[in-house]
């Protein structure tokens, strides 16, 4: 998290965990995005992975639903 920790007195009024998320969202988003009929199982497991990682963050930080 060295490039988050560089840029995080540029960054404006949210928390860290919620950049994360943020920056996790989107990139769940663009995996969908590339989906194919075929050939690309492994967007599906990076998809399930940063799933994962959210919600290791949110209980981190107690989120609550």
């Amino acid at each position: 998290m060295e490039y988050l920790d560089d840029m995080w007195t540029r960054i404006g009024s949210v928390t860290k965990s919620d950049v994360r998320i943020a920056v996790l969202k989107d990139e769940i988003e663009l995996y969908k995005s590339r989906i194919q009929p075929h050939d690309t199982g492994y967007l599906y497991d990076a998809i399930a992975q940063a799933e994962r990682r959210i919600e290791e963050i949110e209980k981190d930080v107690g989120y609550r639903k």
